[in-house]
């Protein structure tokens, strides 16, 4: 328990420095300081407390990580202006094969081993924290913010790790683990969300803080990404920028989380083609425009489907019945039919089938004729004589014809089933409902 503070500046360290459980009672500062170690981490105060700031600045740097778990920091924990190293990407940058250093013993542990950590904050709690600005400034190795609460975070896209790659070699060792752990980290506000410095921040930078931050999130693990999909990371921060203002990055944000949870593993075959329907017909509900820019293409085409099939009847409006027939016929007198029953028109009628629940008086005064076009004739089952146990063949099968006027038919009812689904999505995707839960 230290009632002042600890002050290590400009100092230079071999070995590990370990405050576990302390308390200090004003700054810990390393500004300037150099600590290096051969396995291991740089410093460890697992559960420790400190009354003021944690200074690892103004060229701090190390071979070997900075584990601060479960500590808690009332002022700003200060990365910038430092350069951290793991221990496991330093030998590989020194050409030391990977099989020989003795770290390597705790591989099949889930958790990452200390060599491979530049800062672990897993639980902690701190009022601010500063991550460093510079790209050769950048933290080298596993940075990992499980569970850590923060008050205002700060950081800047040049020192994000970049997204995961496979590598190029597949007989080569693979690489020090280098990337973000984001699972569970949350922050109370998000002070640089484009990652941007100010200077460098233009109007269409500031319009593409959904796509930077997507690019942040995809430096976490490929497995948290890809096949072990974790949301959580997500999902948090999509509310944090539509609580900063940022609507429409927080929508991008959980669109492409959506998509990524659809390449998950744990995701069904059935639960991936309802998403990619959702995708593709409604942007997930955060584009109802979609919906209706798709509900147009489908009345349209199938306009162009009853148009052609129109142009093989033998008179105007299809009063003679040839490909199409009418259905109320008896409401009208003879006399007056070809003036008051509404002629056939293939664009009035394909948005008739097309809508559900509301008739405009086409759909209903037409259908396709079943028997236009033959087109062969097979031989079926007859189910109703089968299970009677009929032993006549004549009678076990029917034979039956195949007509164009039965596919037209068949396509209303496809048209129809359409209608109601788009039309569905659409109304759920304007009032909100179909994005609801997010």
């Amino acid at each position: 328990s230290i009632g002042g503070g600890a002050f290590f500046s400009r100092a230079t360290i071999v070995g590990t420095v370990r405050f576990p459980a302390a308390r200090i009672g004003n700054q810990f500062r390393f500004a300037g300081a150099t600590i290096k170690v051969d396995d291991g981490v740089a410093v460890q105060a697992q559960g420790a407390e400190f009354r003021r700031d944690v200074e690892l600045n103004a060229g701090f740097q190390t071979i070997g990580g900075i584990v601060l778990d479960q500590a808690r920091i009332n002022g700003t924990c200060d990365l910038t202006q430092s350069r951290i190293k793991s221990c496991s990407i330093a030998d590989a940058a020194n050409g030391t094969p990977a099989e020989t250093a003795p770290r390597r013993a705790a591989r099949n542990d889930p958790r990452p081993s200390l060599e491979d950590l530049a800062l672990s904050l897993v639980d902690a709690e701190i009022d601010r924290l500063a991550m460093p600005e510079r790209a050769d400034e950048r933290l080298r190795g596993i940075v990992d913010l499980s569970r850590a609460r923060v008050g205002a975070y700060v950081d800047w896209a040049a020192t994000w790790p970049p997204p995961a790659r496979g590598r190029a070699n597949a007989k080569a060792p693979p690489a020090p683990p280098d990337h973000l752990v984001l699972d569970g980290f949350v922050y109370e506000h998000l002070e640089n969300p484009s990652g941007l410095p100010v200077a460098a921040e233009t109007r269409r930078g500031r319009t593409r803080v959904g796509e930077r931050r997507i690019a942040w999130l995809s430096a976490q693990a490929p497995a948290d990404t890809s096949t072990r999909f974790k949301p959580q990371a997500w999902v948090y921060l999509s509310k944090q920028l539509a609580a900063q203002g940022l609507d429409r990055d927080a929508r991008l944000v959980t669109i492409e989380r959506r998509r990524r949870e659809r390449r998950s593993r744990w995701t069904t075959a059935l639960g991936r083609w309802e998403s990619r329907l959702l995708d593709w017909f409604a942007l997930y509900g955060f584009n109802p425009w979609r919906t209706v820019m798709w509900m147009t293409a489908v009345v349209i085409l199938f306009a162009g489907v009853w148009s052609w099939a129109a142009s093989g009847c033998g008179a105007p409006g299809c009063f003679e019945e040839k490909v199409f027939v009418t259905t109320r016929r008896d409401a009208y007198a003879p006399e007056a039919l070809t003036e008051r029953y509404p002629a056939f028109h293939p664009l009035a009628y394909s948005f008739d089938v097309f809508v559900p629940f509301v008739s405009f008086g086409y759909e209903d005064h037409w259908r396709p004729n079943l028997s236009y076009g033959p087109l062969a004739t097979v031989r079926l089952p007859n189910l109703p004589a089968f299970i009677a146990g009929e032993t006549d063949k004549d009678r076990i099968f029917a034979d039956v014809t195949i007509t164009t006027g039965g596919f037209l038919y068949g396509l209303t009812i496809i048209e129809k089933i359409l209608g109601l689904v788009l039309t569905s999505l659409m109304v759920t995707a304007f009032t909100g409902l179909l994005r609801g839960h997010e």
